[in-house]
């Protein structure tokens, strides 16, 4: 698609028509584009709150970028903060689009275009799907995702003899990057179990939840009526499951002490996950 014509940030501006719940625009100085804020519906929990409608379109070269954000005032000469509050992400979306969406600006026809299906839109008609965008839970089961993953992440520390808090680690993972220092994150020390296994007290744990109502139950099958719990096998698995738990204690603080090198590891990955937002937008 050949560029016949530049733009301005003031003419692309004209692109647009205003609407009634348009409270703000403004060309963008260091691109081609303009930031919007717009009230929400009157009937909206969110305009009866006071929030805004943050919508920011630009131009990458002929890439069309941008993204939509709840926020509010927070002085009196007209700058907005990000909300962040978890009772709003239910019900509304906050997200970015950048070059991967594939969308580029026709500087002849004046119009957006998504590529992959050849769909055209006017600048006006595309701030009404980034509107529909934001104002549906697109996010839903991207959270879902991100509880199980926090979950996941949770017990994977715990067997670890560790404590993972999302917020917490993403500050110890930046810190030890500023100071090029990752050892300095503290974790508990190993304790050892009977001064013979250098077992993780929480692992352990785990273990012996699960043996103990396993080897009651199989004491009460008949086809095992020779069982019993002094069994030399079942002592043998026993102290081989110690050590088998020693090796995977060991084997994940490792990986822990890893992500803050953020090193490429499935720790990081999952941590990592927790913070990827990207969706594709609906244009319908």
């Amino acid at each position: 698609m050949e560029n016949t014509k530049s733009l301005t940030s003031e003419e692309f501006v004209k692109l647009y028509t205003s609407q009634d719940s348009d409270e703000k625009i403004t060309p963008i100085k260091d691109a081609v584009g303009f930031s919007l804020v717009r009230n929400y519906p009157k009937d909206s929990d969110y305009f009866k709150d006071g929030k805004k409608m943050f919508i920011k379109i630009f131009l990458a070269g002929d890439s069309v970028c941008g993204g939509v954000d709840m926020v509010y005032p927070n002085d009196k000469e007209g700058n907005y903060t990000i909300v962040s509050d978890e009772k709003y992400k239910k019900n509304v979306t906050g997200f970015l689009f950048r070059k991967e969406e594939d969308l580029v600006f026709d500087f002849n026809e004046k119009e957006i275009v998504y590529t992959p299906k050849k769909l055209r839109f006017s600048v006006d008609k595309f701030i009404k799907i980034l509107v529909n965008n934001h104002l549906s839970d697109r996010m839903f089961w991207r959270r879902m995702g991100n509880y199980f993953t926090n979950i996941i992440l949770m017990f994977l520390f715990w067997l670890s003899d560790q404590h993972y808090e999302k917020i917490q680690v993403m500050l110890d993972i930046y810190s030890s990057k500023q100071d090029n220092n990752p050892d300095k994150i503290d974790t508990k020390n190993i304790e050892p179990f009977f001064k013979y296994f250098l077992i993780r007290k929480n692992a352990l744990l785990l273990f012996l939840v699960l043996l103990f109502p396993t080897s009651l139950i199989i004491s009460y099958i008949s086809v095992f009526s020779d069982y019993s719990l002094s069994d030399p096998s079942l002592i043998l698995f026993f102290f081989l499951s110690l050590s088998s738990l020693e090796k995977i204690s060991i084997w994940l603080d490792k990986k822990i002490k890893a992500l803050f090198k953020k090193e490429d590891n499935f720790i990081y990955k999952l941590h990592d996950y927790q913070y990827n937002t990207h969706f594709k937008l609906k244009f319908k």
